[in-house]
């Protein structure tokens, strides 16, 4: 027997103890490709019943690696094939196919009444900021109701999520669509998987938070990276990101604190090299000055992806390789209760890139 009710659809009793926060209205979704499609599929499969699909492209054969749509679909207006796919799948949400976006539209239709978000995955920085100020007007004019702004893309390997429009534009930014921007599916699944997870636990993020995932072809390995603001981070500390605090227990010039036990000296290795912890620093990769990684070698890899798990990356993306020094540590035990307590200074993370990159954060 389970505590927790199960819910009116039997279809959704196994998220049922989540105690997930659905949009009480609805979500508007603009941009209806590779990423914002698989947006749209989330948010209806997790139980939202009011969608509203802005976008005036038609499918084109370049969109079939990201969306799952048969090759008859080719042609069709991308909101149309959407919404009956989504009807399908989920005969008691209200998908509402629509064409273009544009603040006149949203305010002829008192859109502020039929959602409490808009998640924007729109292939211009234009319309981004387009959305974005629309939300903003809503949270600002009298006799509006709030609409929370989200906004997601997919780029080569990554996906990503802001709060905001970031500093990007591509070479192509007049042209519509995503043909000139290398992808697959993964990244746009990701970055949706990240944007629908704040939706449906009804967080806005701050206006400076960035999130990324995915396959970094250096490490081989999947990557993450989070920067949030400061006061976001210390309203929300990541009790996995601990605080540095020098002591007098230093061995042997070695940063790490034996006395109290965040990471203890072991048996050091002989010879060859070992591994280090690399942090991208506005796009050049420099040693971790993490607090208890800053000069640690390990002997292994997997002890270096332990030690970044215990430590956390200070919001930023990192990666692990191998250097001709040899490791000095030989170890990662458990950190000590009395260390957990989250300290939001170190959460502190560089200012944003600017610029032409074509990758958002």
């Amino acid at each position: 027997m389970t505590d927790f009710e199960v819910p009116p659809n039997p279809t959704l009793a196994r998220q049922a103890p989540l105690d997930l926060d659905l949009p009480k209205r609805g979500v508007a979704v603009v941009g209806c490709g590779g990423v914002g499609s698989w947006i749209a599929y989330f948010l209806a499969l997790a139980g939202v019943t009011n969608l509203w699909l802005f976008d005036s492209d038609v499918v084109s054969d370049h969109n079939l690696n990201r969306l799952p749509l048969p090759h008859e679909a080719i042609g069709q207006p991308k909101t149309k094939t959407l919404s009956e796919a989504i009807t399908k799948l989920r005969p008691d949400c209200h998908a509402i196919a629509m064409g273009a976006f544009s603040p006149t539209i949203a305010d002829g239709l008192n859109l502020w009444d039929e959602v409490d978000w808009l998640a924007c995955s729109t292939d211009t920085i234009a319309s981004r900021r387009m959305c974005a100020a629309w939300c903003r007007d809503c949270q600002t004019k009298e006799g509006r109701i709030a609409v929370w702004y989200i906004e997601a893309a997919a780029e080569g390997e990554f996906g990503s999520i802001a709060g905001l429009p970031g500093e990007w534009e591509t070479e192509d930014e007049a042209k519509p669509g995503y043909a000139s921007v290398p992808v697959w599916v993964g990244p746009c699944v990701g970055a949706a998987m990240m944007a629908v997870a704040h939706i449906i636990h009804n967080t806005p993020p701050s206006d400076d938070h960035q999130s990324r995932l995915g396959w970094d072809p250096e490490t081989y390995r999947m990557s993450f990276f989070d920067r949030r603001s400061r006061d976001t981070a210390a309203e929300q500390p990541n009790p996995r990101r601990l605080r540095w605090i020098p002591g007098d227990d230093v061995v042997a010039g070695n940063p790490l604190r034996t006395a109290t036990g965040i990471m203890a000296l072991g048996t050091v290795a002989e010879g060859g090299g070992g591994w280090r912890v690399e942090l991208d620093d506005n796009g050049d990769w420099v040693p971790s000055e993490n607090d208890g990684l800053a000069n640690v070698v390990f002997p292994t890899e997997e002890l270096a992806q332990t030690a970044i798990d215990e430590y956390g990356s200070r919001g930023r993306q990192y990666r692990i390789v191998p250097t001709e020094q040899a490791p000095n540590v030989a170890t990662v035990p458990a950190i000590p209760e009395d260390l957990l307590t989250p300290d939001p200074e170190a959460n502190v993370v560089p200012e944003p890139r600017t610029g032409t990159d074509p990758t958002p954060f």
